[in-house]
């Protein structure tokens, strides 16, 4: 169909590997705060807000009163 596109956009190795550090610095327990989650995977805390929220859509990061998950 018109405007319709079987082709995804592979995802950069840097947003892999971003992704893997953001995924290592939740915890599947304990919530934790973007801050939090940023000092841990090394990353800025406007990229953990972003990743996070790429993460939730997927169903990987729950989000809680007191911060974020892992959700595996």
């Amino acid at each position: 169909m018109l405007g319709e596109s079987d082709t995804t956009v592979p995802e950069s190795p840097a947003f892999d590997h971003e992704r893997t550090r953001l995924c290592d610095a939740l915890s599947t327990r304990t919530p934790r705060s973007p801050h939090e989650v940023a000092r841990r995977s090394g990353l800025s805390v406007e990229r953990v807000e972003s990743l996070l929220g790429m993460l939730a859509l997927e169903g990987v990061a729950r989000r809680h009163e007191d911060g974020w998950c892992h959700a595996g």
